[in-house]
């Protein structure tokens, strides 16, 4: 919990620095910065986008969401029982609570997984149906796949303000010069 606390933090503490930078002019921005006032300003507006970032990711979690219900099937003690009783196997030594709802879907011959949350009571793990497929002839494969996805829960992974504090060195240009 205290990662959120921290992005949150730091996420605010851009914004305010952000519109601060953006409202001097440009003359007192060159006095100040020299010639690396134009960088700046454009991280200043990088970071006025954030809770623009934030918003987006919220909405594209729910789509991701919607479709993985909408075209999986929920592994569950009646459905794809074998990997059922793994998942609750594993839950038993990680201990999440709630357990994330486990979905199967097509993967298109892509061996895959994704953890997803939505926000904290809506959890989910989607396995590409090859990685289901291997329980018979590799379990191991399923387990640690399996095991993967839930660390991620688990650990925070998959919460919304680390994905966007996430992006921000990917948005920073390398510092130096670049040929």
């Amino acid at each position: 919990m205290p990662l959120i606390w921290v992005s949150i933090v730091i996420t605010l503490l851009t914004v305010v620095i952000g519109a601060l930078i953006t409202m001097i002019d440009a003359a007192d921005m060159t006095a100040y910065f020299g010639d690396s006032a134009s960088d700046v300003t454009e991280y200043a507006r990088y970071g006025l986008l954030l809770p623009l970032m934030a918003i987006v990711f919220y909405i594209v979690r729910f789509y991701m969401a919607a479709k993985a219900k909408a075209n999986a099937i929920r592994v569950g003690p009646e459905q794809m029982p074998e990997i059922w009783k793994v998942y609750q196997d594993l839950n038993d030594k990680i201990g999440l609570d709630p357990l994330p709802k486990l979905y199967v879907t097509n993967g298109n011959g892509v061996v895959n997984a994704f953890a997803l949350s939505c926000n904290t009571r809506r959890k989910y793990i989607v396995l590409h149906a090859e990685v289901a497929l291997a329980v018979e002839k590799a379990p191991q494969v399923l387990r640690f796949v399996l095991a993967h996805e839930m660390a991620h829960h688990k650990l925070g992974h998959v919460s919304l303000w680390r994905m966007v504090v996430g992006l921000i060195p990917n948005l920073l240009k390398p510092l130096g010069t670049s040929t």
